[in-house]
This record gives C-alpha cells, structure tokens and sequence, in this order.
C-alpha cells in the first residue's frame, strides 16, 4: 500500500503538471493517505512542489497519524527529489534524495494478534541514491505498556554514482547508550540483478570511549539455481558488549561472544531460515551449541547443547542463588512456533540425571509450562537442599519410614534428622536414614 501510494502521487503529478498548484497537491496527499494508507496526514507548514526532469517535493510540520492509532509520524521538514516518469521506463520507483529532519515515531502493539510478519516481508521497487535524516525519535509502547525509545542524531546512506558501494552510517543513543553503526551495501543496481551477489557488511559500536564492537555482520544476497532469493549471513557478537545496552542490571563481563551463521530462504513469497547455528566462544562461564532451521509455517526446530561448570557465579550474574548447586549441562530439541514451544531432552545436575519433556504455551497474559520430568535417582544436595532434615518423628512413623516403638506421647514432641535419596517410583522413599535422639532413661 506505501509503494501504490507513492505510485500515485507520480501518476497524478503527471496528468496535472501545467493544471495543478501546490495546494492542489496538497490536497491530493491528504486525500491518498487517507485512502492508501488508513490514516490522517496533516501538513501544517510550507509545503511545495516542483516538476521538470525531476519531482522535488517540500513541506513542514507534517504529521501522519493511523486511524486504529497503532502509529503517529512527524516530521519538522521533508524533501524528496524523485526522477518523473522512473517507474514507467524501468519499472521501478527512482528517489534521488531523501531529507528528513526532526523526525519522531510513536508505535504502540495493539495485542491484537496483528504482529510484524518477517516471513513476508518483500522489498518495494524504490531506489533511493541518498537519505538524510537528522534527529529521528522512535519509541515502542508494548502491550504491556512498556517503552523502548531510540534517538538517533544522524542516519546517512549515499550511492549517487548508482555504482556502489552504499555508504551507511548511523549514531545515536538506545537506552542511553551511546551507538554507532557503520556499514557498506552493495549497488542498487546489484540489489536488483538477478545474476550478482548484494554484499552487506555492518558493525554496530559503543561510541563511549574506545571504539568497541557489539555486533559484526557480514553477509550477501543473492539468488538460488532456481532463482529464489536468498541472503547468507556470519555473525558475531560481544556480550559483555551488548547486554548492557539491554539491561543494566545483568553483569556480563567474561560471558563471551556468541558467533554463528545463517542461510535465509525466500519461497512462494515467504522466508524461510534454510540453517542457523551458533555458538559461544571466549568464554568459561558456560557452554552453548544451537543450531536448526525455521519452516515457512513459522514451525521451527533448533537443536540445543547448554552447561554451566560453575553455578554460584554464573547465577550470581543475573541475581540468582545457585551457590549451593553442582554443574549441570542440557542437551535437547526445541521446535515449535512462537505461540507454542516442546522441549525435550537430557539434562545432569552433578549427579542427577534426567529425561525432559516440556511444553510452554504463550499465548494470552498467561503463558503456562507443563511437562514431565523423570529422575531415576535424585541427590537433594546437587540442587542445593541440605539432607539434613528435621522431621516429626510422627509423622515418619505414620509414612513406614521408621518403626513406631515409641508411645505417641514420646513420640509428638520428638525429631528425626533424616538424608533422603529419592526415587520417584517409591515416593521418595527409597533410601532413608533415620535416626531418634536418645531418651532419658537411656
């Protein structure tokens, strides 16, 4: 709908090029908006259009607001220089410059089940040799009511010699950490070809002292022998880096990075993530392995390998106790969708090990988790439980733990120090010690 609206505002400056004024076509904007794009455009400034070899279109204080009120748009000033009579000729929407300056976004999740498709997502047929955009805002209420701002000081992408390659630069600050990405693109005009490759090539810094990487992307475009699309992609990225950036409240020196690679599909006008795997390096904190693909359907399945060698530290990083617990590691399938998610496999707790089935729906305020969980032998203190527990020795007699030789009136009042090693299969009574204190007649 964005790219039929920008179509017709080239179709109708065609056909009223000598019959038209600027508030004629101002008129015409309001009027495509609210009929293409379901909303309210305001342009309260100067506004001004100017048609020759080129479109050169200028206004201020212009505001675009949805009618369902998932987003509102403003910006101070707009300037688009657009080569008339470009989609015509070769079939594609040709925008010299692109000029934005003040520019805020307010996005809000409406919960209705309305979220962004990325398996659809197709690129329009626009060029655009140069964007310009200073001081842009955009801020993201979910559902929940929580918000995530970024402010940007500056966006800049520039092929005007249409050969590439795409100069991209980007700074500005997210959750007030300072960040700048750097980047080079490959030609429009190798976007387009369906017989070269599109380099991509970013990296995304802390801009807060010494120049230090976050994440690291290196990837191409290009087409299957079957001329389907597809972008294959390496990555890597600094945690200690990025978390941060996040949640300040996670202390993430020394966990590492996490680097893999990835093949992204399109077919029948969806993507499809073909193979993913990564894994973690440069870290002794833990162990991570995962790989697997993501079908057309949004089902997915990544196979996983996690381990821990040192609980008490790791745990002291997110604010959790596991002091008390012994290494475990996890290998197991994850597959479902983003509603629904299975996991099963193995998982050791020093000495414990288990077989794990688990399903978490999400849908809904409610998520809920249900599974199974069958331990053949399970040792308390792996998990952190002191065996030494005290009991009544009441109560223990009652369950056949220990013999009832007592009156109940020695009995009530007296306690058992028992070290329980649990199966499952006979309630946990499968290995007891028990033992009474000694009476005073002893």
């Amino acid at each position: 709908m964005v790219f039929a609206f920008g179509l017709n505002l080239v179709l109708l400056a065609g056909i009223g090029l000598y019959l038209l004024n600027d508030d004629d076509y101002r008129e015409i904007l309001i009027w495509s908006a609210d009929y293409f794009l379901d909303g309210r455009l305001e342009i309260d400034g100067a506004f001004s259009v100017r048609i020759g070899h080129e479109v050169e279109l200028t206004a201020e204080s212009v505001r675009f607001k949805a009618y369902d009120g998932s987003y509102d748009l403003s910006v101070a000033r707009l300037n688009v220089e657009q080569r008339f009579g470009s989609y015509l000729t070769t079939g594609t929407l040709w925008i010299n410059h692109l000029n934005m300056e003040d520019v805020r976004g307010d996005i809000r999740e409406s919960g209705n089940g309305g979220d962004f498709d990325w398996q659809a997502f197709s690129l329009p047929f626009v060029v655009i040799e140069e964007i310009q955009l200073r001081n842009l805002t955009l801020a993201y209420t979910e559902f929940d009511q929580q918000r995530h701002t970024i402010e940007l000081s500056h966006i800049t992408l520039d092929d005007t010699d249409n050969r590439g390659p795409v100069l991209v630069s980007v700074a500005g600050e997210i959750n007030e950490r300072p960040l700048r990405l750097e980047g080079t693109l490959g030609s429009v005009k190798q976007l387009r070809s369906r017989d070269q490759t599109y380099p991509v090539d970013f990296i995304l810094s802390n801009d807060d002292g010494p120049n230090r990487k976050v994440i690291e992307l290196n990837g191409t475009v290009g087409h299957t022998p079957l001329g389907r699309s597809q972008v294959d992609g390496v990555f890597d990225v600094n945690i200690p880096e990025l978390v941060p950036i996040l949640d300040k409240d996670i202390v993430a020196d020394k966990l590492g990075h996490l680097q893999g690679s990835f093949i992204v599909v399109e077919q029948r006008g969806r993507w499809r993530i073909n193979r993913t795997q990564f894994n973690a390096t440069g870290t002794n904190a833990y162990q991570l392995r995962v790989g697997g693909t993501v079908e057309n359907s949004g089902q997915f399945e990544l196979h996983s390998e996690f381990g821990v060698s040192d609980p008490a530290s790791f745990g002291a990083r997110f604010g959790i106790d596991l002091s008390r617990y012994a290494p475990f590691k996890g290998k197991g399938l994850i597959s479902g969708n983003k509603n629904k998610l299975h996991y099963q496999g193995k998982m050791s707790v020093g000495r414990i090990e288990s077989d794990t089935e688990l399903t978490a729906t999400l849908g809904g305020r409610k998520p809920q988790v249900k599974g199974e969980l069958k331990i053949a032998e399970l040792y308390l203190a792996d998990v952190g439980i002191d065996q030494r527990l005290s009991l009544p020795a009441d109560a223990l007699v009652k369950a056949g733990i220990i013999p009832g030789k007592q009156s109940d009136s020695e009995t009530s009042n007296s306690e058992v120090d028992t070290s329980v090693i649990a199966n499952p299969d006979v309630n946990a009574n499968a290995k007891s010690e028990a033992s009474t204190p000694a009476s005073d007649d002893d």
